[in-house]
């Protein structure tokens, strides 16, 4: 697919800032858009995130001149001319968000072209052996704490996931039911006409203790008929209230041992617990390593952790 042009505009968010906007043109007239925003909570291993005035510099002096009229196969094929214009770790010549922002377009514009959902797309370039009649895991944001939320909640995100059967829409649907049923549930609990809404979304209010919302997410899941399609996640995003190698979380200061076994309990306690993400500081890669063994069955997910480096992944 060649391209034919590409437009960068800013999109004023404030609540976390910058995010980019790129739209590209193929030469059949057809365009995708994406935005790539920058959250609060960013990992000191991440890729360079640009200022609009930044990208805008980039695009201008360098990307448009090596990539328009130019073409691409697949999205293999534009990561990798990307990756070799730019060979630092992280993208500090064009920008993670921008290269980013020009990969996923590119994405969706092959979508479009080729008359399917972007998540096939990837799927038959990356992920042809075997896992062809796979759909993608759903992880839907319900209640915000940590850098996304004022409240006194140490976790940063409490997410209902879903793993779809025939229809992603119907899926997406029930989260929807869930979302608008948990808000009704947490006005009565709390007794209040409105609740705050975090950086991303999900709902925002002070609680007992960090393990409180699970077991609130849990009963409404049962009493709504979704047990058996929908379990939970969390993204902890512990580099937040990691300091001087302990963790603030439930009014004390714990180790990093003791972390571990709070995350085991919570997932003793509850059978719909399936996921955690980011439960230790981003360069504790050993007690990732412990968590990641003792919960065989389960999912853990290293964002801040391994970022985008492939030298980081390798650590696993």
């Amino acid at each position: 697919m060649k391209i034919k042009n590409i437009i960068l505009r800013e999109i004023f968010d404030s609540r976390a800032e910058p995010t980019l906007e790129i739209c590209l043109e193929s030469e059949k007239d057809r365009m995708a858009v994406t935005q790539v925003p920058a959250g609060r909570s960013l990992g000191r291993n991440e890729a360079a995130v640009f200022k609009y005035f930044e990208a805008e510099r980039v695009l201008e002096q360098i990307l448009k001149k090596e990539i328009i009229g130019k073409n691409f196969k697949d999205v293999e094929e534009l990561d990798k001319f990307l990756i070799q214009l730019d060979v630092t770790e992280n993208k500090s010549i064009l920008g993670g968000n921008l290269t980013l922002g020009i990969s996923i377009a590119f994405l969706r514009l092959s979508a479009i072209e080729k008359n399917k959902e972007p998540w096939e797309v990837l799927r038959e370039e990356f992920f042809s052996n075997g896992t062809l009649e796979k759909k993608p895991t759903i992880f839907s944001n319900l209640i915000n704490g940590g850098a996304h939320a004022d409240n006194n909640l140490a976790i940063q995100e409490y997410l209902a996931v879903v793993r779809p059967g025939e229809s992603i829409t119907y899926s997406v649907k029930k989260l929807i039911k869930l979302y608008k049923n948990l808000e009704q549930t947490l006005k009565d609990k709390f007794g209040v006409d409105r609740l705050s809404i975090g950086d991303e979304a999900g709902y925002s209010l002070d609680f007992e203790n960090n393990f409180e919302p699970i077991g609130i997410l849990e009963k409404l899941i049962r009493e709504t008929d979704l047990e058996g399609e929908v379990v939970l996640g969390l993204d902890v995003a512990a580099s937040i209230f990691a300091k001087d190698g302990l963790y603030e979380f439930d009014k004390r200061q714990i180790a990093s041992d003791e972390l571990l076994e709070v995350y085991l309990k919570y997932f003793d306690d509850s059978k719909l617990l399936w996921s955690v993400e980011d439960p230790f500081g981003e360069n504790d890669f050993e007690k990732f390593k412990e968590l990641k063994e003792r919960l065989k069955d389960k999912l853990v997910i290293g964002d801040d952790l391994t970022v985008t480096n492939p030298k980081l992944i390798s650590h696993f």
